[in-house]
Order: C-alpha cells, then structure tokens, then sequence
C-alpha cells in the first residue's frame, strides 16, 4: 500500500484513535473490519501496510491506497484444509471433517471459489488451488 512515512501493523492503534479502533474491534463480524481498521489508519498516517487482496478490495472505496507490489510469491496467501487425525482424541469429528474437505475439494466449490467477488469487485477475492502444487503456484 502507498504512504511516504512509515509502515504500520494492525495493533500499533494508539492514541486517540485508539477508541475508534477499539470500537471497530469490539463490534466486528468479519475478519475484513479488523483489517480494514488497519487500512484506515494506514491511510490516515500515509502508512504503508499490509492487506489481503479481499479486505483491500472491500475497502477501497473509503481508503486512497494504492497497491506497490502484488503477485510476489513471498506475498502468496494460502489457506488449506487438513483433515484432523482421529488418534488426536475422541472427539474429532472424523466423518464431518471429511465432508468439509470433500466440499471444499469440490469442483463446483473450486468454480464458486474462482468467481466468488467478481460480480461486486470486478476480480475475484479467492484464487482456487485444489490439485495444485506448491511449483503451481
């Protein structure tokens, strides 16, 4: 993200904006409002920062960011599943697990997932990477 002065990360909200910040934590429903927190005072102390591709994209309407750098595999953000062992304790919930993940590997979810924010953000918010490898990507 731009900003000529400074780098900021998410917890150093001080000061008097720390109320706000405070405020916005406390009521938060999605990741995207902690981060987007992170994005207002980024643009508010000309601060560079970090941000997931969703949470920018979410946000940028009421920020005057701009990207530097994208596409870096050093940036690359991966979220997996992984199915919990059962030896893990009695309580895993081995069938349920295994749905989810048979879900999730899905090549109807893998579409959902590729197209999911294209319609409101015009980009989608996801890339899907089921069967893929870590040279894939």
């Amino acid at each position: 993200m731009v900003a000529p002065h400074s780098i900021r990360r998410r917890n150093e909200v001080q000061g008097p904006r720390r109320t706000r910040y405070r405020r916005w934590s406390r009521d938060r429903r999605r990741h995207e409002d902690f981060q987007g927190a992170t994005l207002a005072l980024a643009d508010d102390r000309q601060a560079y920062t970090l941000s997931d591709r969703g949470t920018y994209l979410a946000f940028g309407r009421r920020v005057a960011l701009a990207i530097l750098v994208e596409g870096d595999r050093a940036l690359l953000n991966v979220y997996a599943v992984l199915e919990v062992n059962p030896a893990n304790g009695p309580r895993v919930n081995t069938a349920g697990g295994r749905a989810f993940a048979d879900f999730m590997l899905a090549p109807g979810t893998q579409a959902l997932i590729k197209t999911f924010g294209v319609e409101r953000f015009g980009q989608p918010l996801f890339v899907p990477i089921a069967g893929k490898t870590d040279s894939d990507l």
